[in-house]
């Protein structure tokens, strides 16, 4: 199975994952580019974690197909995991082992090793050696993985809230590395996390998942410009302004309405011309902000 697209590196059509009776995923046909760095947003319970561990091959689709890596992952889920590395949010590294052990096991497993890259992520991100995993800090397990999977060289990085459990000064710093790996070893990395200025950081794609569908996708700048708040004086007279194209949620105060517009630009010209109609002379609008999108896509109010 090869993907449509030669700059696609992963490719998702039609994809369900159920566990006995429960639908996880629901019908995700989506497309990662290879190099991009992909910010995964959801609730809890929205699905992150099952499409992660279904991108590494843990789990397998009920429905649809996988393709990684230019791989089927239907018969090539061992070439796979050769070539992605998976941050688990929990640190699944065994409990006793120390950096040193692990890496005896990444030398064994993964042909392309590289001994030097492993130290360096230990150095940059002040991880000991011979410091076994149960007396690490949730932090400090989480870069441990981090820096396995960049030893071996993975053409994808899978990570699932690897900042939690970070101080502050070592969010930022792993984050500018992060970015750096992304760009100077054209890695594609997956990021899931529920801190949406690390998304507007560090990502260029996004994707939404809401109730196990993927509910808004594509390049972050883009997503950002095509929905825009609006924003009116409140005055006798106006229509009904759910009737308005592209309406989403509206905010009302005693002195204004501000609307949340979806793809503004298709519609702005019907918009003003309505808005005249009701002699509402005064409106703005501006681009939404990640947050904005976010919640309007899940369902939830902005505040």
């Amino acid at each position: 199975m090869t993907a449509s697209n030669p700059d696609t590196i992963i490719e998702l059509k039609s994809v369900t994952k159920r566990f006995g009776s429960t639908t996880v995923l629901s019908n995700i046909s989506w497309n990662v580019l290879q190099g991009h760095i992909v910010g995964l947003l959801g609730l809890n319970g929205s699905g992150k974690t099952t499409l992660l561990r279904l991108l590494m091959g843990i789990v397998r689709p009920s429905d649809g197909t996988v393709a990684v890596a230019h791989r089927d992952l239907s018969t090539q889920s061992p070439a796979i995991r050769a070539v992605v590395g998976y941050v688990a949010e929990h640190s699944n590294i065994p409990r006793a082992f120390t950096p040193d052990r692990l890496e005896r096991v990444g030398r064994r497993v993964f042909p392309l090793w590289d001994a030097g890259q492993y130290e360096a992520s230990l150095q940059r991100f002040h991880i000991a050696r011979n410091k076994p995993i149960y007396v690490m800090s949730q932090g400090q397990r989480t870069l441990t993985a981090v820096a396995f999977a960049l030893a071996h060289h993975a053409e994808i990085l899978l990570l699932d809230e690897p900042t939690n459990g970070l101080d502050p000064l070592i969010r930022r710093e792993f984050l500018a590395n992060l970015i750096e790996e992304a760009y100077d070893q054209h890695r594609t990395v997956i990021l899931s996390s529920h801190h949406l200025e690390e998304i507007s950081y560090v990502a260029q794609d996004v994707a939404v998942l809401h109730g196990g569908k993927v509910v808004a996708t594509g390049a972050l700048d883009d997503l950002l410009q095509q929905d825009h708040l609006v924003t009116l004086r409140t005055k006798s007279g106006v229509g009904d302004l759910n009737t308005l194209p592209g309406v989403g949620t509206i905010f009302r105060t005693d002195q204004q309405v501000t609307m949340y517009i979806h793809h503004f630009d298709t519609y702005a010209q019907e918009i003003a011309d309505r808005l005249r109609e009701w002699h509402v002379t005064e409106w703005t609008h501006h681009p939404v902000s990640l947050e904005q999108l976010f919640q309007e896509r899940v369902g939830d109010h902005v505040g």
